[in-house]
C-alpha cells in the first residue's frame, strides 16, 4: 500500500502571562508557599519539577544563589532574585511546619501529609483550584516559565544566556518558548531600525544615511 506523506502537526503557541494576569494570581494565592513557588517559576524560569527538587541547603542566601536540579540530573547555579527570596523567607519563618525533618524545601502544610514534601500532582491540583477561583483559564505552572522567556528577551537578554538560564541543551527548544503579537514585532522592529540609523553620540550612521 502507498504511504501517506508525513504531515507535521503545528506546534501549539503558549502566550505569555500579562503582567496584570501575574498580579492576579500572585495576589490570589493562601499561602507564601504557593507565592514563593510561582515567584521561582515566574523570575527565575524554574520547571515544576524543578521548583520541587529544590533542599534546604540548595539556597546559598550570603551570595543570593540557588543552585537548580535540572532535566537529566543537570545542574546549574542561578541567581536568586532578592525579592523571590524574600517570598521564600517568609513561608519557611511563618508557614513550613516546626521540627519538619524533610530535606525538600516545599512541603504539605495541612492533613495527614502535612511536613511531607509537595508532589508535582499537588502543585497541578493547586493551580487548577487558583485558575478556577480567579477565573484564569491560562495560568498554569508551566505558563510562568514560558512568561519569563518572553520577559526576559523583551528586557534585551541574549538567547544564549536565556538558554543557559533555562536550562536548555538546544537553543531551539528555547526558540518554542517565545511567541510575540504584530505590535510587539513592530516595536521592537522600530526600536532596533531606529538604533542602527542613530549611533550613540545621535549622528547618523552610514546605515542611517541610506535610510
Amino acid at each position: 500500500a502507498r504511504r501517506l506523506p508525513y504531515v507535521k502537526e503545528p506546534r501549539t503557541i503558549r502566550r505569555p502571562l500579562t503582567d496584570r494576569q501575574v498580579r492576579r494570581v500572585l495576589e490570589g494565592f493562601k499561602t507564601h508557599r504557593d507565592r514563593a513557588m510561582a515567584g521561582l517559576m515566574w523570575a527565575m524560569g524554574l520547571r515544576i519539577g524543578e521548583v520541587l527538587s529544590l533542599r534546604l541547603g540548595d539556597l546559598d542566601w550570603e551570595h543570593g544563589t540557588a543552585l537548580v536540579q535540572g532535566k537529566g540530573n543537570r545542574e546549574r547555579s542561578l541567581p536568586l532574585p532578592e525579592a523571590v527570596g524574600r517570598l521564600v523567607r517568609q513561608y519557611m519563618e511563618v508557614e513550613r511546619p516546626r521540627g519538619c525533618v524533610e530535606e525538600r524545601m516545599f512541603v504539605v502544610l495541612k492533613g495527614p501529609r502535612r511536613g511531607r514534601a509537595l508532589t508535582y500532582a499537588g502543585v497541578r491540583r493547586l493551580f487548577r483550584y487558583y485558575r478556577e477561583r480567579l477565573k484564569l483559564p491560562e495560568a498554569h505552572p508551566h505558563r510562568f516559565r514560558h512568561t519569563f522567556a518572553a520577559n526576559m528577551v523583551r528586557q534585551g537578554l541574549s538567547l544564549p544566556m536565556l538558554m543557559r538560564l533555562m536550562g536548555h541543551t538546544w537553543i531551539s527548544t528555547t526558540l518554542r518558548y517565545l511567541h510575540f503579537d504584530d505590535r510587539e514585532l513592530r516595536e521592537h522592529y522600530e526600536k532596533a531600525l531606529s538604533r542602527l540609523a542613530t549611533s550613540g553620540d545621535g549622528t547618523a550612521t552610514d546605515s542611517g544615511s541610506v535610510l
